[in-house]
Parts: C-alpha cells; structure tokens; sequence
C-alpha cells in the first residue's frame, strides 16, 4: 500500500511564510479565507527523534496542502529547529482562532496544536469547538 507522499516530486521554492491571514510562498501570496481543505503534515524538525522508533527526522518531511479555486496546491517545507515547531504552534493557534477549518496530523497521527496524544474528552472538546465531523 503506497503512502500518497511517497515518489512524488514538488515544486522547490525558497521560502514559505505564514502570516496572519496569508501564507505566502516565494511571491505568490494565498489569502487564507479564499483556502479550502487546509490541511498540514508534520514530521517533525532536523534531529528530532521519534518515541516509537529509530528513525531522526531531517526536517524535510513536512506539507502543506489546499485547495484554491478548484485547484490543490501542495508545498514541502523544512523545520530546522525545534523552535521553528513552536513557532507553527502558535500560527497553528492563530488560524483555529479565524475558525479556519485545518486538518493536521504530527509525526503521522491526527493532531491539534502538533499534539498528537490527545484523550477521548480532549478529541471531543475539540471536535465541538471547531465543528469537527471525522478526527481520521
């Protein structure tokens, strides 16, 4: 069963910034509420390890996705530090605050805030306050 990340190649850009109510890419500015299916694929940050297994994250492994105008745009980002995880937390945050609908999943599991141990009642507080139908 192929992976859908799997052997795909993306466009290299030089930089991706996320503002308050744009994310910005190279010289192409999106404006967030003109964005469906905003969804962020976290792997983690260069050296980070994982708890479950062997492998060191390069920082490399890391989306995001959405559709504009019909059109799904997918962009691979890099996270050299851990600060720089702290760092899309709080954008994370930012845009939950604009009731933006994201999907996000931390290190292959489904997450919010990059949090991906969440309880029962935490999956439903969260699937009510932002009107979530699936946490898949």
């Amino acid at each position: 069963m192929s992976n859908e990340d799997d052997y795909q190649t993306y466009k290299e850009v030089g930089s991706i910034c996320f503002k308050n109510h744009t994310i910005e890419i190279d010289d192409i500015t999106f404006a967030l509420n003109q964005l469906d299916e905003l969804k962020f694929k976290v792997a983690g940050y260069n050296g980070q390890g994982n708890a479950y297994s062997k492998v060191i994250h390069d920082g490399s492994r890391n989306f995001i996705s959405f559709n504009q105008n019909g059109e799904t745009h997918i962009f691979q980002f890099l996270l050299l530090y851990q600060d720089q995880v702290k760092q899309l937390k709080e954008i994370l945050q930012l845009y939950y605050d604009q009731e933006l609908t994201i999907i996000e999943y931390y290190q292959g599991n489904r997450s919010y805030l990059l949090n991906k141990n969440l309880s029962y009642n935490e999956i439903q507080l969260l699937k009510t306050r932002f009107n979530i139908e699936m946490w898949i």
